[in-house]
């Protein structure tokens, strides 16, 4: 799938690289928070970084969450998903459906206030793993 960024989110992935030396690989916003992918490996360098993050924050007037891409969308979702206890994904008439188990405690928080931390796992999947949809139990 090609990922097509308009202009605002081209903005900020140039001014995320140049500030903190880590390479994005996707970006969302969504209302008050930016939803950074980082490529895969690139986690180690955010150690020692807070107060950049927090300086671009500042700057963007956003909160960042950052995720970092795997090749391994089972690796993907371990890594994003807090307490994640399993996961099964599904094939069924040509559409791919991840089901993923996590800790009671948790599952408001995975899901977010109407959906919206699902809707960017959702997102990041399709674009990255040709994944429809996510379940949480």
């Amino acid at each position: 799938m090609t990922i097509v960024f308009d202009t605002e989110t081209i903005r900020i992935i140039a001014l995320f690289e140049n500030i903190t030396s880590i390479n994005v690989k996707d970006c969302l916003i969504q209302d008050d928070t930016i939803y950074i992918l980082i490529n895969e490996g690139e986690r180690k360098k955010l150690a020692g970084k807070k107060v950049l993050l927090k300086m671009i924050e500042k700057i963007l007037g956003k909160k960042i969450r950052i995720f970092e891409y795997s090749k391994d969308v089972v690796e993907f979702l371990r890594r994003s998903i807090p307490k994640l206890i399993s996961l099964r994904i599904r094939n069924e008439n040509g559409k791919k459906t991840v089901e993923v188990r996590v800790d009671r405690s948790v599952k408001g928080l995975v899901i977010g206030r109407n959906k919206k931390n699902l809707k960017i796992y959702k997102e990041f999947l399709e674009r990255h793993y040709g994944i429809n949809e996510i379940k949480v139990r």
